[in-house]
């Protein structure tokens, strides 16, 4: 495999504004947000007598790289296609907000350096729950199309980032966020759940965001996570691959025939879902203000007239007077107006503390940072392509 360029591992190695190396599921398997994130100084105004951010300047070149438009998921892309027979992938056949979902989740994944393409967003769901969360008899229903659960993942995300016994972003009941076709904030609740798995790797090393990006092959962070999503943070494995599979494929440190299939499972159907065409369509405005009502769950500290105006003006600046804006082209201007007008997502840093305070991290990987660079990280570096 082909090393990043030095000035994208640079940027890709992280941290927003001081924060450490930012990137991070309790187990979905087996397995109190510290300090209010974001919130503003004690003389500031009020979110409802405060204007909504201005939208970003608009790009040239803005298109979202997923998710994909069509695959025929089979034996081509990953042995048994998905649960073992092939699936004809269509976008289209599902809710809008679930397309926009991915993208939202990719953009707040890669500003934490977790470099996780809208089509690696989707590939979670379609391992988890073959995307059948929202057909009545599934099986993934309980659990929704991420497969968070609600005894294990769910409550190591409360403990963690707040809630259950007081405020917090998993105060809303997990029925509410996860289960059924909560596909939207279910995406968000694994952006979370990642977030933690990279600050629990403190215990192993000094910056697991370093570990990943001085690896060969750049599909490791992709690897690793994706094994623990499916283990758990507590996985006696997780030991080996740092120390002895540091410039080797992850994978041969596994040691776990299901960790294994997961994790190439995840990263055949990433690479596969890249390398065709876009979903692309019109997005009206009531598509927008949809997706808010469908996330809003996990927001009950944003304010509802702010987060709509910023939306409302990011959309108005980018449809140029027609009545709907292209999801291909402009999706990703919208969210990024939206992502400002939410609170801030938390860092690897603030999932450490959390960590800590449940005493799962001690000693210097409760220190803030670790041994990572402040450096910011972009949030649209996409992989470079596989060598031919």
């Amino acid at each position: 495999m082909r090393s990043w360029p030095s000035l994208v591992l640079a940027a890709w190695l992280c941290i927003a504004s001081g924060a450490g190396c930012s990137s991070g599921r309790a187990m979905p398997g087996d397995d109190d947000d510290p300090a209010d994130s974001g919130a503003p100084p004690a003389d500031a105004p009020p979110d409802s007598d405060r204007p909504p951010p201005p939208p970003p300047p608009p790009l040239p070149d803005d298109a979202a790289d997923g998710p994909a438009e069509h695959l025929l998921i089979d034996d081509s892309i990953h042995p048994g296609g998905v649960w073992g027979e092939p699936l004809d992938f269509r976008m289209a056949d599902y809710p809008l907000s679930w397309a926009i979902a991915t993208v939202h989740a990719s953009l707040l994944l890669r500003s934490h350096c977790i470099n996780y393409s809208p089509n690696a967003v989707l590939s979670v769901a379609l391992k988890e729950s073959r995307l059948g969360c929202a057909t009545p008899g599934s099986l993934s229903i309980p659990d929704g199309c991420f497969q968070i659960e609600s005894t294990t993942a769910y409550v190591e995300l409360q403990r963690i980032f707040g809630g259950a016994a007081g405020p917090g972003r998993f105060a809303a009941p997990h029925a509410d966020t996860v289960s059924g076709d909560h596909f939207e904030t279910s995406s968000l609740a694994m952006v979370h759940y990642l977030i933690f798995s990279v600050a629990m790797l403190r215990k192993y090393s000094t910056c697991p965001e370093a570990f990943f990006s001085h690896h060969p092959d750049v599909r490791t962070q992709q690897k690793v996570l994706s094994a623990l999503y499916n283990r758990g943070l507590w996985w006696n494995s997780i030991p080996t691959i740092i120390n002895d599979c540091a410039n080797r494929d992850v994978i041969q440190c596994f040691n776990h025939d299901i960790a294994t299939d997961y994790a190439h499972a995840l990263v055949d159907y990433t690479k596969g879902l890249d390398a065709v065409p876009p979903f692309d369509g019109p997005v009206a405005w009531d598509d927008l203000e949809a997706y808010w009502r469908r996330i809003k769950p996990l927001y009950a500290d944003a304010d509802d007239a702010r987060v709509l105006a910023a939306l409302r003006r990011a959309f108005d600046a980018s449809r140029g007077g027609a009545p709907t804006i292209s999801f291909h082209g402009k999706i990703r201007v919208v969210l990024r107006a939206l992502i400002e007008a939410l609170p801030r997502l938390p860092t690897v840093d603030d999932a450490a503390t959390g960590a800590c305070a449940q005493s799962y991290l001690m000693g210097a990987a409760c220190e803030p940072g670790g041994a990572c660079p402040s450096e910011a990280c972009p949030d649209d570096v996409p992989l470079p392509p596989d060598p031919g």
